[in-house]
């Protein structure tokens, strides 16, 4: 008898102590720092300088139809993005390449341009009213449902394509952010040849998005996942 009871508290020691390294690593995860890129503050300079230069481009050109601000993030590496139509967000690290007020220029002005695309897709994508209901068609289902499902699916043959999503999901074309940079840049007073000047700079900074990623909702990747 006494056999059978220390069995027992063996067992339930062993089984206790599962359940510790268990919650002890609960708790480490739920402890672990959060992985996020090394961000400082831009120089005052710096954010000075991208705030002034994009209000000029914004100033003289009204009929882009928006007005976000302009932040300036450090980091070393060339980035820029805009998470809305409120705010154009570009780190120190690009503008510190830029090799005059008017390569600065281009490189707001060209996102700016992407913004202002977006805007003109997104009035064109506007969702049509609710078809009218066709008189007659039958009470509701005790479920909820309309009996009249034939309209609820032509309903959402017109729906589906222009769903919003929080994000514009069809492709800017290209020639439209262009004109729109360059009217930017010629009504400011900014020589357009640094639209071509900061080509390649722009195509480096679209590939770090580190930041971006942060105002997107997809955080850091664990280390658990695959």
């Amino acid at each position: 008898m006494a056999r059978l009871a220390w069995i027992g508290v063996a067992a339930v020691a062993a089984a206790t102590a599962g359940c510790l390294d268990w919650n002890s690593d609960r708790t480490a995860l739920k402890n672990k720092p959060v992985e996020v890129p090394q961000i400082t503050d831009a120089a005052v300079a710096v954010s000075a300088r991208v705030d002034q230069i994009g209000r000029q481009l914004l100033l003289q050109t009204p009929f882009v139809g928006i007005e976000p601000t302009f932040h300036a993030f450090g980091k070393p590496e060339p980035e820029i993005f805009h998470p809305d139509a409120n705010g154009v967000f570009v780190s120190e690290g690009l503008i510190s390449r830029c090799k005059s007020d008017a390569e600065v220029a281009a490189v707001l002005a060209t996102e700016l341009g992407k913004m202002a695309a977006e805007r003109r897709i997104a009035d064109r994508m506007k969702i049509p009213d609710p078809l009218n209901t066709v008189q007659g068609s039958g009470n509701i289902s005790p479920g909820g449902i309309s009996s009249d499902q034939t309209q609820l699916g032509v309903q959402a043959v017109f729906d589906r394509p222009l769903k919003p999503t929080g994000r514009i999901n069809r492709p800017v074309p290209a020639e439209d952010v262009r004109e729109i940079a360059l009217e930017l840049m010629k009504s400011a007073g900014f020589d357009a040849k640094a639209l071509d000047a900061v080509a390649p700079l722009l195509q480096e900074a679209a590939k770090n998005h580190g930041v971006a990623d942060q105002f997107g909702g997809r955080g850091a990747k664990p280390r658990w996942s695959n």
